[in-house]
């Protein structure tokens, strides 16, 4: 390595000779940066998601993959912390768990009815990919028709996040975000319709109206639930996952589409003729009279049929036309376009592309690992930043009417806490290779480093509940004389791992 120059930096990425000259970026802070230019990436993210069908089909694994058909709460109260007995702290999550989802799974829980909790989880994680952030309201509302709650969720689009009237940023207003001191957010300002109905649609009350509400209740309840990834220190709204990969998308969709003409033009242009003779020769055949050469040759139309023999205009011969589309790199290109957008999701591109032609087991094992450490993260957050909070707002409103019984509840927060302990089972993994993937879980327990537990919820079901269905097949089978014994046998015995060619 060569000693610094005069001209030059130690770290060649602070250079400024060659290339690196011109690339000198503003440093700002968090919002400084992201704020002032956040709807202009949120409208075009959105734009993206509409007309792009490989953006949308990204999400849709991406949801797919970390809400898929919705998660299975399992209360788990910390009957140690509570000085409770284990077989009631099991018995009342048992009965708390059947509670809970009766709830969620009903569209009574939003207050609009479009949906149940399943529902909502994916659009609002779509519109936090899409959007950098979700939101939600949580309301009491006593008596709403066909529900036993007055507890009730309504998700909101971000775009409604905004200072009133226009005002601009402050020291401690940021985007429609009041915050303290310390940067913690205090209230939000929502604006009561969406900022694009405003002149969209007639009549409209309370359009330039905003509503404030609280982070937190007295006593801690979320009274406003806001989701996002925090990329920076002092960040108060949500970047688009998008945002990074715009230019790719708009670069492939430009090429993608130039291409598709020239092949259309190409299926259109069957040939052309062109003349040999000179436009003076040309108008002495028509008396020197322009104008009727022109009429003549407007009115002279080739139909082109199978096998026919054309007359030719005077003066004309036929060429045939050499297409050059498709581009032979064209689809090469695409693809490498198409593993930069799968960083992007950050997937693995045969996950987010929906493409395993010619991999081998190992690699889409390895594929499919890599999937899940980097949805794992995703799952983590939509329980603690979003289902958390509606539990603990639906547990309330059931410990405070008397439904179920939570001795201290009130008392202080920690208690609370160890009531309001949950564990989530998410969609399983699935298996590439169910033999050889059953064979190693069954591994896992003899040697004592899993349980029935982990690997029941690894695919996605609840170990009590199995258990419970395996007692009642196995009597069912005794009843019928059926050796369960000869069954497993069988099964020993079965070919384990069926042939494939590794590549």
């Amino acid at each position: 390595m060569s000693s610094v120059s005069a001209s030059d930096t130690a770290f060649k990425a602070a250079s400024q000779e060659g290339k690196m000259r011109l690339w000198n970026p503003a440093k700002g802070s968090a919002d400084s940066d992201l704020l002032p230019e956040k709807p202009t990436i949120d409208a075009r993210s959105v734009d993206l998601v509409r007309n792009e069908v490989s953006a949308k089909s990204g999400i849709d694994t991406l949801l797919d993959l970390v809400i898929g058909t919705g998660p299975t709460i399992v209360p788990i109260p910390d009957y140690k912390a509570l000085g409770l007995d284990k077989e009631w702290a099991a018995e009342w999550a048992r009965n708390v768990q059947g509670i809970v989802h009766d709830y969620i799974d009903s569209e009574a829980m939003d207050v609009t009815r479009s949906g149940n909790l399943t529902d909502n989880l994916r659009m609002g994680l779509r519109t936090e990919i899409a959007q950098g952030e979700q939101a939600v309201v949580p309301y009491f509302i006593e008596g709403r028709p066909g529900s036993d709650f007055a507890t009730c969720f309504q998700w909101i689009d971000p775009d409604r996040i905004s200072n009133p009237l226009g005002t601009f940023d402050s020291q401690y207003l940021r985007s429609g975000i009041e915050i303290d001191e310390f940067g913690a957010p205090q209230r939000y300002h929502v604006q009561k319709v969406h900022p694009a109905d405003v002149g969209t649609f007639a009549a409209i009350e309370g359009a330039y109206e905003w509503e404030a509400i609280d982070a937190l209740t007295e006593w801690g309840r979320p009274s406003f639930i806001h989701v996002f990834e925090r990329e920076r220190p002092d960040q108060h709204r949500g970047l688009s996952m998008l945002a990074a990969m715009m230019p790719f998308y708009k670069d492939a969709s430009d090429y993608r589409g130039a291409e598709v003409k020239a092949a259309l033009a190409n299926a259109i242009v069957a040939g052309f003729t062109e003349s040999s003779m000179e436009m003076s020769q040309l108008l002495d055949m028509f008396g020197g009279d322009a104008s009727s050469l022109l009429a003549a040759r407007a009115e002279y139309i080739l139909n082109m049929q199978p096998g026919s023999i054309l007359p030719l205009f005077p003066g004309d011969k036929f060429a045939s036309h050499n297409p050059s589309r498709p581009n032979a790199a064209y689809e090469g290109f695409m693809r490498a376009i198409k593993k930069d957008q799968s960083l992007g999701f950050n997937l693995p591109h045969q996950i987010a592309m929906k493409d395993t032609d010619g991999d081998s087991y190992s690699s889409l094992k390895g594929a499919f690992n890599m999937a899940r450490r980097a949805i794992a993260p995703r799952q983590s957050s939509s329980k603690t930043k979003c289902v958390d909070k509606i539990v603990r707002c639906l547990m309330e409103e059931l410990v405070g009417t008397g439904i179920i019984e939570a001795p201290g509840f009130w008392d202080n927060n920690r208690t609370r806490n160890a009531w309001l302990r949950t564990r989530i089972i998410w969609d399983g993994e699935g298996w590439l290779d169910p033999a050889r993937e059953a064979q190693a879980a069954q591994l896992r327990i003899a040697l004592g480093i899993s349980t029935y537990e982990i690997e029941c919820a690894a695919q996605g079901l609840d170990w009590r509940e199995v258990m419970e269905q395996r007692s009642v097949e196995q009597r069912f089978m005794k009843a019928l004389d059926l050796d369960q014994n000869q069954l497993t046998t069988s099964i020993a015995l079965a070919p384990q791992t069926p042939e494939r060619p590794e590549q």
